[in-house]
């Protein structure tokens, strides 16, 4: 991951590049996408799920304000989700 801050990505990073980020660079990465959620007003929520070998380990879903799940997938298909989908 090149320097400089996770914010100021205007593109979505690729897989291997958000397991590459240190937990603060996770965590400044996952507030982006709840605020680009937030705008749409939905809301990101993670999968529960603690064991690894779960089948919906790691899974991220967009919630809308009626409780539906809109998307699903991980934090970097939500993004990607969220930065070309219309409004």
């Amino acid at each position: 991951m090149p320097s400089g801050t996770v914010s100021s990505m205007g593109h979505v990073p690729s897989a291997k590049c958000v397991a590459a980020m240190t937990p603060v660079q996770l965590k400044i990465y996952t507030n982006l996408v709840r605020r680009v959620a937030d705008r749409r007003r939905l809301r990101v929520q993670k999968s529960r799920r603690r064991d690894p070998g779960a089948y919906d380990y790691g899974v991220c879903s967009l919630i809308n304000s009626k409780g539906k799940v809109v998307a699903s997938g991980t934090l970097v298909e939500i993004h990607a989700w969220l930065l070309h989908t219309p409004q």
